[in-house]
């Protein structure tokens, strides 16, 4: 009751378990995050340590794998190839779910196939937030401050993802902290990105999704050779203004495509 079938070993997750079974076996358990697994009975042997909470399992009833069939299958395509001296080296963590009620069997291993497999998905964006770079970004958008009609307050750059508002329940969701933050004024590592990049005039980059273009920004700035500085962070912030602008008047007109119309148009006012 796998909510997916193999995906073959070319696969990229797949792939990456390959190269951790050939070049690193030990670290196995480590990177992968094993399989989940549901039976409908379980005995377990006499000679077991009750203080250390360890059991010997003599037999499984109807046991399956409801989430890590990528894992399973990869190993056998391991096996396969004949890498039994790495296979020996890899541990695999198993969740086994023992479900006792026979006649709500077949929901609960739906449901648990169906929710260990939508997990959080971890986008490109999220790993490089430590980078000097956006740490440096991050202490300039505290740093610079503007004003509207007396009220001073700072562009919050999250520069980890949902950090905005984990702050503001911090600060127990107050007004102070949303006039000294204003929502509006927020961005992200993404839409810096996309910003940047149009004003650099790379549209077609920025066409080809906000995780893409976000991939291809970064490279740039691994590249980087002075650190960013004031006047670094207000052209950006600029550059992230008018792309909202444009992005406020795309919308009243009604535009299809209208990302890729907005990237071209700023390219456009740059070039």
């Amino acid at each position: 009751q796998n909510v997916r079938s193999y995906l073959k070993r070319t696969a990229k997750v797949n792939a990456g378990i390959l190269d951790t079974v050939k070049y690193s076996p030990e670290e196995f358990i480590t990177y992968n995050n094993g399989i989940s697994a549901v039976a409908t009975g379980i005995e377990i042997g006499k000679d077991c340590n009750v203080q250390a909470h360890l059991v010997k399992i003599n037999s499984i009833y109807n046991f399956q794998i409801v989430n890590g069939g990528q894992t399973t299958a990869t190993l056998y395509e391991c096996f396969k190839d004949k890498l039994t001296e790495k296979l020996s080296k890899v541990l695999v963590p198993v969740k086994l779910t023992v479900v006792k009620n026979i006649g709500n069997s077949d929901d609960l291993i739906r449901n648990i196939s169906l929710y260990s497999n939508t997990q959080t998905q971890i986008k490109k964006s999220d790993p490089p937030s430590n980078m000097p770079f956006y740490v440096d970004i991050k202490k300039l958008s505290q740093a610079c401050v503007s004003s509207n009609q007396n009220i001073n307050y700072i562009c919050y750059f999250e520069r980890t993802n949902g950090e905005y508002n984990t702050e503001y329940r911090r600060n127990n969701c107050t007004k102070r902290f949303s006039n000294t933050n204003p929502k509006d004024k927020k961005f992200t590592k993404t839409d810096l990105a996309i910003a940047i990049t149009c004003w650099e005039q790379y549209p077609h980059k920025v066409c080809e999704g906000r995780e893409k273009c976000f991939a291809f920004f970064n490279t740039h700035v691994k590249n980087m050779i002075s650190s960013p500085d004031e006047n670094y962070f207000k052209t950006a912030y600029a550059c992230i203004t008018m792309y909202r602008k444009l992005d406020k008047l795309a919308k009243k007109m009604g535009l299809t495509y209208k990302s890729n119309v907005i990237a071209y148009t700023l390219s456009l006012i740059s070039y």
